[in-house]
């Protein structure tokens, strides 16, 4: 029955075999396709873990201009003596200067208000969380879950003590820090439909939601499972059930410091059906796109016929294999002289463009993936103490990535040291030659391991080894970049007391 459909039917017989000839095309891009939506999920999912990072790093800054702020305000005069017209006036200003603060109020030492940025006159304290911290530990202090008491906003809230002429604790300065720019930096991403941000407290509290959600109230206790999760890592990815099904959510812990526990978790989530359909609509956009050409092959293949058109048929043939085995070179010879065979051939070439696009594409992620691969195998070749790189710009070393005991070592934080730009200015004078000799000036290929002095923050001299590596990145070959470890000698050098001089000098790798 089939074949008597195509009996003596040139133009049933090249739409068919064009069809065939085009089968290897459909394979080859619907398993690319396949590739290209684990790689978007795989991408949704990092940019979720970008983004609660990028949350994390702003709310660490503002908590550490929070407490500075704090701290420079309880040595005020005016603030140490209670003077409560004047701490007024303060904290006026202190708020026009600082606006995502939501309030700002000193209080004695029974947690009664003695001055306030708003109308607390009668407000109490005493049973608030920073308020008891800051007093047991006299030093700064966060809070937990306390929507309403001093700002109608979704807040967290800080305490530092106000010390007296005599160095005794003479009251508590308390302040709120508004959560509401999550929700613009939320809406400045372009995340799947019903995707959130989720702020909670220590206790799992919820602190902020973006978007509101009438069954995810503020106060309320997040999800067991999620808070579990969120304690167990610094930061990682989770999946939980939701009202809209599984969620994909990525989360982050804060600390005042690495040794202390965390006092607020970021949230970031989104829909995992979300995420699957963005992932779906590049795969049939590249298959709709196929079809089309297909399509338009076939209609004009219908109409063609002759002896020319039979050895169009066989060239068709003949570069569609090609294409089945990879080989995007193959080309059609477009025919003038019949106008349907130039169409047909024509749209056979905008095929083999649009095949060639999509393993271009494939090569780009591969190769992003290559270099995440060569940067992590760099790094996990070295000691685990203080892992750091460094990206030639413009012939400078600037660090652009940096993890590990920083603030033990050094006695600065990740902040701090990302702001000085490089590690030179803690290396000691007499010992810089040594660091431009076995870090600084390595060229890729070469090697670096010495023993330094580097000068703390509080001017003490710690002695470390440094082991550095530097290689040409694969995004750009003529420039440099370099990974190096630094390793404490203090103990041994106090032990030793050996002169400081190069270690194994630099070699070409292998």
């Amino acid at each position: 029955m089939f074949m008597r459909l195509l009996h003596n039917s040139i133009r049933k017989k090249f739409a068919l075999l064009f069809l065939l000839s085009a089968l290897p095309g459909i394979l080859f891009v619907s398993f690319t396709s396949i590739s290209y939506r684990n790689s978007a999920i795989d991408e949704a999912k990092q940019d979720l873990v970008g983004f609660a990072n990028q949350l994390a790093d702003a709310q660490e800054r503002t908590t550490f201009n929070t407490k500075l702020n704090l701290e420079n305000l309880a040595k005020i005069p005016e603030v140490r003596q209670g003077n409560a017209l004047a701490c007024e006036k303060l904290f006026a200003t202190m708020l026009k200067v600082n606006p995502l603060y939501g309030a700002l109020n000193l209080v004695d030492l029974h947690g009664n208000t003695v001055a306030s940025s708003g109308p607390l006159a009668a407000a109490n304290f005493g049973q608030s969380k920073q308020f008891k911290d800051a007093l047991l530990s006299k030093a700064f202090a966060t809070g937990e879950y306390n929507f309403g008491l001093a700002t109608t906003q979704p807040t967290m809230t800080f305490a530092c003590p106000v010390f007296g002429e005599m160095g005794e604790v003479a009251g508590v300065l308390l302040s709120s820090v508004l959560l509401e720019s999550y929700g613009r930096q939320f809406d400045l991403r372009r995340f799947p439909p019903d995707s959130f941000v989720t702020v909670c407290d220590q206790n799992g509290l919820r602190l902020f939601r973006y978007p509101a959600l009438d069954t995810a109230p503020l106060g309320a206790e997040i999800h067991p499972a999620l808070l579990e999760a969120a304690r167990a890592a610094p930061e990682g990815v989770t999946e939980r059930a939701g009202d809209n099904g599984a969620n994909v959510i990525a989360f982050k812990q804060l600390r005042l410091s690495p040794d202390a526990p965390p006092y607020m978790y970021i949230f970031a989530g989104t829909p995992k059906a979300s995420l699957y359909a963005l992932a779906q609509q590049g795969m049939l956009r590249d298959i709709a796109i196929l079809l089309a050409t297909i399509g338009v092959t076939l209609t004009f293949g219908w109409f063609l016929g002759g002896k020319a058109v039979v050895r169009k048929l066989e060239e068709l043939a003949e570069n569609s294999f090609r294409i089945g085995v990879g080989d995007y070179s193959a080309h059609v010879e477009v025919d003038s002289n019949i106008q349907e065979v130039d169409t047909v051939a024509q749209s056979f070439n905008a095929m083999v463009g649009i095949l060639q696009q999509q393993k271009t594409y494939r090569q780009d992620i591969e190769r992003v993936v290559a270099l995440q691969a060569e940067r992590f195998q760099n790094m996990s070749e070295l000691s685990q103490e203080l892992l750091y790189s460094c990206l030639d710009r413009n012939g400078e070393f600037l660090m652009d990535w940096l993890s590990g005991a920083e603030l033990p070592l050094t006695g600065y934080s990740r902040i701090e040291l990302m702001d000085m730009g490089n590690l030179r200015n803690l290396v000691v004078e007499e010992d810089k030659h040594l660091y431009y000799k076995h870090v600084a000036d390595l060229q890729p290929g070469m090697k670096g391991d010495c023993a330094l002095r580097l000068r703390k923050k509080d001017g003490d001299i710690l002695w470390v080894r440094t082991i550095t590596q530097c290689i040409a990145p694969l995004e750009s070959p003529y420039r440099r970049r370099i990974y190096s470890v630094l390793c404490d000698l203090t103990k041994q050098q106090l032990t030793e007391a050996p002169q400081p001089q190069g270690g194994k000098g630099t070699e070409r790798g292998a």
